[in-house]
């Protein structure tokens, strides 16, 4: 094996192993026959990077823009629900003092009567996040009936506490539900910002009290620029972003500003900047998803 040959395999990490064993010589003989004086150069070595990350992204699987949009809004309410359990266990994760002071709140403001330690919201908040990730997972797999019994059991956790939070979370699940329905699934590469987001979202307030605040906001800020970056290769997180932000965050806004006793709504560009923005996300990624699709 010649040093061109060495690096043509190393550039062919970018696909994935399966990819790899059943195209991967094939790759590699086009890619050596294209080779200017034994060397490859910046050109071919991005086209085949390139290429890789798209097949990560399930861009070799052509699919219609209908499928396209329904896992792009699919990714939208995964967001939600992946920062819904990272607010439940970075509870469990706080310092006792100050998990006994939030429950203590939460407990005088909760529709349920309370007559034990506060071990025992923190349980419920433990089984809640933990319900919810593997709601994700069961997201991921494409898995409405198992969806929809997590989302019982994380609803039965997070209502008593959070009832003015009920429509939005309960939109979510069904539309979960509804959405988690069809063949084309979403691809892992899609997973990794996810699981900055939940990292970042737990240790942003346990790190504070160790004067480090500033890890845990840099994975969440590294975790929304990778949907960026990856707008060139795959639009579908970019619009899933934009539905999280437009749909769900405006109507978390709205909800909190109708509620008994909620702030006063404002200017009307105030309560519309947030969907705004999160329009601004979607475009790009609907054009994106446009020309990847098939129809």
């Amino acid at each position: 094996m010649n040093t061109v040959e060495r690096r043509g395999r190393r550039l062919l990490r970018a696909y994935p192993a399966a990819y790899r064993a059943e195209r991967g010589d094939e790759i590699l003989d086009t890619l050596l026959e294209s080779a200017r004086d034994n060397r490859i150069g910046r050109r071919e070595a991005w086209a085949l990077v390139a290429g890789g990350l798209r097949v990560r992204a399930g861009q070799h699987r052509r699919l219609t823009t209908a499928a396209n949009l329904r896992l792009a809004t699919l990714y939208g309410f995964v967001l939600w629900i992946v920062l819904a359990a990272s607010n439940e266990l970075w509870l469990v994760a706080l310092p006792r003092e100050e998990s006994n002071t939030y429950l203590d709140g939460h407990l005088e403001s909760s529709t349920v009567t309370w007559n034990y330690e506060p071990v025992w919201p923190l349980i419920f908040h433990l089984v809640t996040g933990t319900a919810l990730l593997a709601l994700v997972v069961a997201a991921w797999f494409a898995r409405p009936r198992i969806i929809l019994a997590l989302g019982a059991v994380a609803a039965a956790g997070v209502l008593p506490w959070h009832w003015e939070g009920s429509p939005t979370m309960l939109l979510i699940i069904a539309s979960s539900v509804v959405l988690s329905r069809g063949a084309a699934r979403m691809p892992r590469s899609w997973l990794w910002p996810l699981a900055l987001l939940t990292v970042g979202r737990v240790l942003v307030n346990a790190w504070f009290p160790l004067g480090l605040p500033m890890l845990p906001a840099l994975l969440m800020w590294i975790a929304l620029g990778s949907i960026l970056l990856w707008t060139f290769f795959d639009g579908r997180p970019l619009f899933g972003l934009g539905v999280f932000v437009a749909v769900i965050v405006g109507l978390s806004q709205v909800t909190a500003l109708t509620r008994p006793g909620g702030s006063s709504a404002g200017p009307l560009w105030e309560v519309l900047v947030v969907p705004g923005i999160g329009f601004a996300f979607m475009l790009p990624g609907l054009l994106r998803i446009r020309r990847q699709a098939v129809l």
